[in-house]
Order: C-alpha cells, then sequence, then structure tokens
C-alpha cells in the first residue's frame, strides 16, 4: 500500500506524543556477546528471524509504535525496488540490523547508522522530518537509508563489530583519514546507485532528492554522465566509481570528516 500523507502526519503524531510522555524515542539498546559474528552476534545457540531482537525478545516491529513501523516498512519496500536496495537489505536482515527513529537534536545527521548496536536510525529532529510530503519523506528517508546501508556492507565486510570505522588503533591517523573518506564517498555512491535503479523502475522521487540535497548532488550529476554517455557503465560499476570520486571534490565536506577522524584519534 502507498504510504499516505495521513501515515505521515500519525508518524510525527506518534513520535510529539511518545516525548510529550516523556518517553524515549528510538530503540533499546542491544550488547552483543559475538559482535564480530555477522549471523549470530548475540551469541544464541536458535535460529533467529531477521526481524527479531537477539535477546528472544519479540520482533522489534511488532514491539515498535504502529506509526512508526508502517514508515519503517514503507522505507524497505522503497529501497527493495533497486537490485542494490534488495541486496543490502537482505545483508542487514541477515545481521538482525534494525530501523527506526531517534531524537538526536537538530543540525545533526538525518539518519545514522550505529554499528555496535546494529541500528539504523532516522532523526525526528532533522530535515527529514520537515519535508512537505509524505512522498517527499520516504524518498529522502530512503535515499539517506542506502546510505547508511552502504555503511552496513562495510560493517559486514570488515567483521570488527564495535571496531567498524574507528579502525585499528595502530593504524597512522593518515591512513584513517584515508579510509574514512572512501568509506563515506562509497556509501554516498552506494545511495546514488539506489536512488538511480528506482528512477529506472519507474520513480524518480529519490533521484530528485538526491539532485537537490547538498553532498549527493555532485555525485548525482557524475552517475548520470557517465550512465548516459555509456549505459553499460551502470552494470559494469563505472557509474557508481563516478559517483565515489566525485565526493573528493567537495572540500569541505572532506574537511568535516578529517577533523572528526582526527578528533577520533585524540580520544585514543
Amino acid at each position: 500500500m502507498a504510504y499516505t500523507g495521513i501515515d505521515f502526519s500519525d508518524l510525527k503524531n506518534s513520535i510529539f506524543y511518545q516525548q510529550a510522555r516523556g518517553e524515549k524515542i528510538g530503540f533499546e539498546l542491544r550488547r552483543f556477546t559475538d559482535p564480530g559474528n555477522w549471523n549470530n552476534p548475540g551469541g544464541i545457540l536458535s535460529n533467529i528471524g531477521p526481524d527479531g531482537l537477539v535477546n528472544g525478545q519479540q520482533p522489534y516491529l511488532q514491539r515498535m509504535p504502529r506509526e512508526q513501523a508502517t514508515a519503517v516498512r514503507a522505507i524497505r519496500d522503497k529501497l527493495a525496488q533497486s537490485r542494490l536496495g534488495r541486496q543490502l537489505l537482505i545483508i542487514a536482515d541477515q545481521g538482525h540490523v534494525q530501523f527506526g527513529f531517534k531524537a538526536a537534536g537538530k543540525g545533526e545527521y538525518e539518519a545514522a547508522y550505529y554499528s555496535g548496536y546494529r541500528q539504523v536510525a532516522f532523526n525526528t529532529d532533522a530535515q527529514l522530518f520537515e519535508t512537505k510530503s509524505a512522498r517527499d519523506f520516504i524518498a529522502r528517508a530512503s535515499l539517506f537509508g542506502a546510505h547508511e546501508l552502504g555503511h552496513v556492507l562495510q560493517d559486514y565486510t570488515f567483521g570488527e563489530g564495535e571496531g567498524y570505522m574507528q579502525l585499528d588503533t595502530t593504524t597512522s591517523l593518515q591512513d584513517r583519514m584515508l579510509a574514512v573518506r572512501h568509506m563515506e564517498a562509497a556509501a554516498v555512491a552506494c545511495s546514488i546507485q539506489v536512488a538511480w535503479d528506482v528512477r529506472q523502475a519507474g520513480d524518480d522521487s529519490l533521484w530528485g532528492i538526491a539532485l537537490k540535497t547538498s553532498g549527493e548532488t555532485a555525485a548525482a550529476l557524475a552517475f548520470g554522465r557517465m550512465a548516459y554517455a555509456d549505459p553499460d557503465a551502470v552494470a559494469d560499476g563505472r557509474a557508481r566509481r563516478a559517483a565515489h570520486d566525485s565526493w573528493f571534490n567537495d572540500h569541505g565536506r572532506m574537511a568535516a570528516y578529517d577533523e572528526s577522524s582526527v578528533e577520533r584519534f585524540k580520544r585514543e
């Protein structure tokens, strides 16, 4: 079923009333006994469905406020219109990654992947929730959700659990900064690939958001130029690589990530 304006209004009301009651918006925190084990981080000797908590509680979407679960399902459905999106969701489900909402403050990220908890959170205080229509909300959440799923794939590949994106403390600062740059560039390229796929399936909502969103526009244009010049570039990865490489032209954004890497290095 289509995600409607009523659904979006119900979502915002659900979050508002949770806050009014003094309830925390977001997830139950999870601690894993074996974070390096992608399929069974809880170390439980049983089959765990992809929609379940590793501690054996009821599936998390059933325990989430209905309005929030409806939005998560709509975002997942949108991502699944892309072949890459479907593959990323499969990997996320295998690792029991949860999707939901978190009040993380204005001016902060629109979505984030908390690798230690394996949770993708959409920031209820961010611009995401100021969109004017349900269609744009789902498109924007799906675009940024695809970015975070790119980080999920990196977490899966690294197999480091809570060490993901912090890297080994013996890694030099210069190498760490370069690694973080490439991981961010790859996540942006991932979201652009998903947006393109969804557009090819007949829905240009994600692509339209990418063209208007700071940090995504250059990557979308680079991907599009390559794809239009040579359609085979989409299938063989060259268009996605062009989107990845374009990230390095945004010196302000790159400097912000470098500064974050420096601060993290100092704390260690």
